[in-house]
């Protein structure tokens, strides 16, 4: 018996010893593959914030950095003078405003940062954080010309401090006790499971990391590749005017308030589309009327219809059901618009809506047929197809559309029916759905 419990002992030792040693390297390796990749990507959205503005103002930094500071990620930017402009750590986040008085109020809002910091990573008594980071070698300089501009300190939380492995860590604990009293043989091989589970774990979060990072740098090259266009055309009117090439008349004026217009529609959808998509965006669900949704929305579109030589048709059913207006106005807008803009011939196009125990189903239809080469990149961002490329717009009213759909947990989809017409289908689930009495329909009929 004596020598069973010493082997049992030894056993439980020497898989104590590898269990550990492996989660430590693994835990390890990750931090650094995952902290580089991070890292990577904040100076890349740094240095383009210098290119463009020459300055790392609070706000601007923010915004640069919004999409990618998830609660795993922290970030600190600096200026040259060491003085702190922003800082991100574990979902919390501060920066410089512009007034004395916003100032004051943001930081008594959200405290000192290095009270969020683990002990080792704190500034001693008389000692600031800049100076700490970097008589550490922690600061990566950040410079434009030549010149240093200010510094950075970022990186990847470590692997206990995420809320979800600290989950699974605890779930670990607790099958190894388990194991451990059943039976030794049981807890090693539980507990090698586990390991195996960790590394893999690890991989799985380290490669998408990578990914993510890979989806950002295409869609930061996909937004240069569309402000280009507009910013080409301001650049040569401007130094036209600049070399005396051109004259500043009522003709010029115009054009280049339309490459203005642009950037500012463009800039406006990203940001919308950007919010949109972020984890922490969450729909202000409000009760919704039927009947006063659509027309709002439809009344400026039936004079042009008509002016096209088409009609619109609308039916709504009372009723109410959970929704966000504010979004959903939007979304329902964009796919109006585009139903009219790629009618193709006069005709008629509709809109109805109708409502079931399930949810709200919205249907609109304009003649036309979607090639089916498009039909792949219909929600694509910044995908404008050989039809638009003549028509204002951005190529993002569809995508935003989709996300506004796919926030409040439903469905959208634009697809050819019948002989010559398009059908864009959007279908909102909402358990709260009532349904009046009286089915009171609303007809709008107009035309040329």
């Amino acid at each position: 018996m004596r020598s069973v419990v010493k082997a049992l002992a030894v056993f439980l030792l020497v898989f104590a010893v590898v269990f550990v040693a492996g989660y430590l390297f693994s835990r390890d390796r990750w931090q650094q593959e995952a902290t580089g990749a991070i890292h990577s990507v904040l100076l890349s959205e740094l240095d383009h914030l210098l290119g463009q503005t020459g300055d790392l103002e609070g706000e601007e930094v923010s915004r640069a950095l919004m999409n990618y500071l998830e609660p795993t990620v922290f970030a600190f930017v600096f200026r040259a003078d060491g003085s702190l402009e922003f800082w991100s750590w574990h979902g919390k986040s501060w920066y410089e405003e512009d007034t004395a008085g916003e100032k004051s109020s943001q930081l008594n809002r959200d405290g000192d940062p290095t009270e969020l910091l683990p002990a080792e990573d704190r500034p001693a008594a008389g000692e600031t954080l800049f100076s700490h980071l970097q008589a550490r070698g922690s600061l990566t300089p950040l410079t434009l010309g030549g010149r240093t501009q200010g510094y950075f300190w970022s990186g990847h939380h470590t692997f206990e401090l995420i809320e979800e492995n600290r989950q699974f860590l605890a779930n670990l604990g607790w099958a190894l006790l388990i194991g451990l009293l059943v039976a030794g043989l049981a807890a090693s091989l539980s507990s090698w499971k586990a390991f195996q589970e960790s590394s893999a774990q690890a991989t799985r979060v380290q490669r998408a990391l990578i990914r993510e990072a890979d989806l950002r740098r295409q869609w930061a090259q996909d937004i240069a590749h569309d402000l280009r266009t507009p910013l080409a055309g301001l650049r040569v009117q401007l130094e036209g005017l600049a070399d005396g090439v051109l004259e500043l008349g009522t003709e010029r004026l115009p054009l280049l308030l339309g490459e203005v217009n642009r950037l500012e529609a463009l800039t406006g959808d990203l940001l919308a589309l950007g919010r949109l998509e972020s984890p922490e965006m969450r729909p202000e669900l409000k009760l919704c009327l039927l009947s006063e949704l659509i027309p709002p929305l439809l009344t400026p579109l039936v004079e042009l219809a008509g002016s096209r030589g088409r009609t619109w048709t609308s039916t709504v059913v009372d009723g109410t059901f959970d929704a966000d207006p504010e979004l959903l106005h939007r979304a329902l807008a964009n796919l109006l618009t585009n139903a009219l803009a790629h009618a193709q011939g006069p005709g008629l196009l509709t809109v109805d809506w109708s409502a079931s125990a399930g949810g709200v189903l919205v249907v609109i239809t304009n003649p036309g047929r979607l090639a089916a080469e498009e039909q792949t990149f219909l929600f694509q961002r910044l995908h404008r197809g050989e039809s638009s490329r003549n028509r204002p717009g951005n190529g993002l009213g569809l995508a935003i559309a989709k996300a506004i759909v796919e926030l409040h947990g439903g469905t959208l989809l634009l697809q050819n029916v019948g002989t010559g017409r398009v059908e864009a289908r959007l279908f909102l689930p909402s358990p709260n759905l009532h349904r009046q009495a009286d089915r009171n329909s609303r007809q709008w009929v107009r035309g040329a």
